[in-house]
This record gives C-alpha cells, structure tokens and sequence, in this order.
C-alpha cells in the first residue's frame, strides 16, 4: 500500500512539474515538485532494499522513522497552507481611505506577454483602476533576464492595461525590480518622485497565495495603510506557486526580511 501511495504522489508531482518546464514555466516550485516526484517514485521503486537496510541496525531504523516523520510534519504543514481560504478581487481589500496608488506586482512572465498567472493581476487591477479612478497605478517589474528577454513586465502590463481602456497617465512603470522586495522598494521611490509617501492609504494587487508575505515585506519597509487586493491564480498553476511561496515565506522569516 505504502509503495502505490508513494508511486501515486511521485507521478503525479513529477508529471505535472515536467508538463510545466516544458511549457517555459520556471520557478523553484516547479523544479521541487519534479525532483521530489522522481525521489518519491525511486522510493517506491527501491522500497524493498530500502526497507531492509532500515531493519539492518537501530540506528538506521531510528533515522528511517525520524526521516518520515518529519516528512509528515512538512508534508501537513504544506496542506495547511492550500488549504488556507483568501478571498478573492476588490472584495479583500477595505481601505479605511480611497488609495493614492495601487501598486501591482509582477509575476515574472517568461515572454514579453502577460503569463495566465500576470494576467489574473492585471484584470484585477483595472478592476481596481476603475474602483479608484484617482489612484496611479505602478506597474512593477523588471527584465526577466533568465529567459533573457528583450522587454520588462512593467512594459508588458501597461501594454495589457492601456487595451484593456486605462488611462496610459495613470500608469507609471517599475522596470527595474527582480523580487518582491524590490518591487515595493522602487515602487515607494517612485511614489515618493510624486510625493506620495508609504504611510499614506495604498493597495497591491498579486496573487492571493503571494498576499501574506507581500504584506509583511511591506511592513517592513514602512507602508501602513497598504489594502491588499487579491487576484485569483489559475488552478494548473497554483500549487506549484504555494509551494515556492511556501519556501520563499520561511526564507523572509529567517533572513530578517519580514
């Protein structure tokens, strides 16, 4: 039984992580699931042996069940994060004042056109253009130079935003940030050219698994009165982002970033 559970899992979490990569979407969620997919299907593959060399001596057996035991405590500690309800659109975000600016994070896209993941920001942001028609609005991303392409994101959303009947005034492009940091971090520079400060009312609009950490990472930097406004992530895509998110949330929380 033990071997088929993990045969299901490895296959599962190695199909869909190759199917990904082989589409141009890159990123460490990705890239684990495949390899803990091909590790869980080699586990199963070789349980026998495996299982064997474990009964060999109490230290092995020891390390075998503390091994899976903290699998398990991991493994749940993942699906208690997916199974973490956000709400969705306009309806997440309650300002106690109308925002100055909305500030909408990028997603990385490997082409110079909006990814299905960009996409769901950028639709709720013109949502939340036209909710706040006195807002600017910063679209903040730089060159994605792993796929060395020749534009930046911030090209590439307000492109997406000007077709979609928003004002190109509104719009100002952060073209130079590579994380989320970074992100806020120009887009407040920004804002501060047009004297618009961070304890000032703001949104963001990412992804609603990004949400969390985007918040904090803002805190940290100073913003006080940031309403997050959160934009559904395709379901082919969600669990391999959550699961970078996942990563990338214990990595703040250990470097000090927020």
């Amino acid at each position: 039984m033990i071997r088929l559970l993990l045969s299901i899992l490895g296959l599962v979490l190695a199909a869909s992580g190759a199917l990904l990569l082989l589409e141009g979407t890159f990123h460490f969620g990705v890239v684990f699931s495949l390899g803990l997919g091909l590790l869980l299907l080699v586990a199963a593959l070789a349980w026998g042996p495996l299982s064997r060399w474990s009964a060999a001596s109490a230290p092995r057996r020891w390390f075998w069940r503390g091994s899976w035991g903290l699998a398990t405590v991991w493994g749940l500690s993942v699906l208690a994060l997916f199974a973490m309800p956000i709400p969705h659109g306009l309806a997440a975000a309650v300002p106690t004042d109308t925002p100055r600016a909305v500030i909408v994070l990028g997603a990385g896209s490997a082409r110079c056109e909006p990814s299905p993941v960009l996409q769901g920001r950028l639709d709720t942001a013109a949502e939340a253009a036209q909710r706040w028609p006195s807002a600017l609005i910063v679209l903040s991303g730089g060159r994605n130079h792993f796929h060395n392409v020749a534009c930046t994101e911030a090209q590439v959303m307000q492109q997406a935003l000007v077709a979609q009947g928003i004002d190109a005034s509104r719009l100002v492009q952060e073209d130079r940030s590579a994380n989320t940091t970074e992100n806020l971090a120009y887009s407040a520079r920004l804002l501060g050219e047009r004297g618009i400060t961070p304890d000032q009312p703001l949104a963001v609009v990412t992804s609603e698994f990004h949400g969390a950490r985007a918040l904090r990472l803002a805190a940290h930097q100073g913003f006080t009165h940031l309403a997050f406004v959160a934009a559904p992530t395709p379901i082919r895509y969600r669990y391999h982002l959550w699961l970078r998110e996942y990563f990338a949330s214990a990595w703040s929380w250990v470097s000090g970033e927020g």
